[in-house]
C-alpha cells in the first residue's frame, strides 16, 4: 500500500479474504455501530452487498494501492463490515505500513 484513508459513502473497495478471496463492493455507510452475531461493533464502514465469508477475518480492506480498514468477522448475509483504517491509529496505536 502506498496510502491510507477512510473510504467516503459510495465509493468502491475491495478486500482479500482467506474465503471468499478478492471481491469489490461500494461502501455504504461509514463510521456505524451495528449488532452482528449478539455483539456490538462501532467504528465500521458497510459494504452494499455481502461479499465476505467465514475465514475472512482481519484481511485487508482496499482500493487500488490505499488502505481503508480490516474485515470485521461478523455477517448478517447483507452486508460486508471492517473496521475502518482510521481507527487502526487511535485504537491500536499502530500505522499501516507503505512502501
Amino acid at each position: 500500500m502506498t496510502a491510507v484513508g477512510n473510504a467516503p459513502i459510495n465509493s468502491a473497495v475491495c478486500h482479500w479474504g482467506r474465503t471468499s478471496g478478492y471481491r469489490c463492493s461500494h461502501v455504504a455507510d461509514t463510521d456505524t455501530c451495528r449488532t452482528l452475531s449478539g455483539h456490538r461493533y462501532c467504528g465500521l464502514d458497510v459494504t452494499d452487498d455481502d461479499v465476505s465469508a467465514g475465514g475472512d477475518s482481519g484481511g485487508p480492506w482496499f482500493f487500488g494501492n490505499t488502505a481503508r480498514g480490516g474485515h470485521s468477522g461478523a455477517s448478517d448475509g447483507v452486508a460486508s463490515y471492517f473496521t475502518r483504517i482510521g481507527r487502526v491509529r487511535v485504537h491500536l496505536d499502530a500505522t499501516v505500513l507503505q512502501n
